[in-house]
């Protein structure tokens, strides 16, 4: 959205230091980098709550885990497709092999009782900024991924940094 890049690339620098996210051990650890960076103006605790998963009151109460509804898509390329999904809520349980697979079924990653949403319906931030939220009927390779490739030529580096508390 015209700001600094704050995706966690293989070397991301949004903080002023060089990190490589494709190595953390979970979304907690880059968002809470996020957060202390303040490269993301109002960015607080609450916005990783919701659908009864309760906000974190600080970083160490947010590392620990169970405040967090969203997982990353570390390892971007630079020049990935702003459809690419860069974050979307922890109930979709995915893999890299399910991004990679073309005939996976999607619907079927769906954890009823993961909060928020269950087998509901599930929210995509996109790389460029765009969100989609995609009732469970709606899903689908297409609504999730758009245009965006990931294969040994294209997000090669790409991880999935999981909330904690998910497989």
């Amino acid at each position: 959205m015209g700001k600094t890049n704050v995706w966690p690339s293989v070397s991301a620098d949004f903080s002023g230091t060089l990190k490589d996210y494709t190595k953390a051990p979970d979304a907690e650890t880059y968002f809470a980098d996020l957060i202390d960076s303040e490269c993301v103006v109002n960015l607080s605790w609450q916005i990783f709550a919701g659908a009864g998963v309760a906000a974190a009151s600080n970083r160490t109460a947010f590392i620990q885990g169970d405040h967090n509804v969203w997982n990353v898509v570390a390892g971007l390329d630079a020049n990935a497709s702003d459809e690419t999904p860069f974050i979307f809520t922890r109930n979709l349980n995915i893999t890299m092999e399910d991004l990679r697979n073309e005939n996976v079924d999607l619907r079927s990653r769906l954890s009823k009782r993961i909060n928020p949403f269950g087998r509901n319906l599930v929210v995509v931030i996109r790389k460029g900024g765009a969100m989609d939220i995609r009732k469970a009927r709606q899903l689908s390779r297409k609504s999730i991924l758009g245009d965006a490739v990931f294969n040994d030529l294209t997000n090669r580096h790409a991880t999935i940094l999981k909330a904690k508390g998910m497989p």
